[in-house]
């Protein structure tokens, strides 16, 4: 298979995916109207707001497999990297809070924050991957060639 039919094929799964997510945010907006309890209606509204920013990503993906490809240069991603540095120490604080009060939780059988601090630690390393990630494409990206 070519670069060219693979692209295309993620595209169209792409495009697939997004009907799905679409329904998701739908579907979820519905079942919003019948919750009353504040948790269970934090916890559906995370999850749509997670198919809304996971469209946003299969959106990029889908540019991504057009004529122009992703336009993204070390020289930017150099520029971006004090930024980057600085927020990966932003996040690093935020997930030694999350494990620090886990560990205070720790026998005391408090479930629903357990729960959810569980969930805010969690989230945070997504981030923390994300902007190493981030940081992590210079090495893939070639200074003279074609950007990624």
């Amino acid at each position: 298979m070519t670069q060219k039919e693979i692209q295309e094929r993620i595209v169209a799964t792409m495009k697939r995916w997004q009907k799905i997510e679409d329904e998701a945010v739908l579907s979820i907006g519905e079942i919003m109207g019948t919750i009353g309890n504040p948790l269970p209606r934090a916890i559906f509204e995370i999850i749509q707001q997670d198919a809304r920013n996971h469209r946003r990503v299969q959106e990029l993906i889908i540019q991504a497999g057009g004529k122009s490809g992703f336009q993204l240069t070390v020289e930017q991603l150099e520029e971006l990297s004090k930024v980057i540095s600085r927020h990966i120490q932003v996040e690093e604080r935020m997930i030694k809070a999350a494990s620090d009060s886990l560990k205070a939780l720790e026998g005391k059988k408090m479930i629903l924050h357990e729960y959810l601090l569980k969930y805010l630690e969690q989230d945070e390393k997504k981030h923390m991957e994300l902007l190493r990630g981030l940081e992590n494409l210079k090495k893939h990206i070639h200074p003279y060639g074609p950007s990624a």
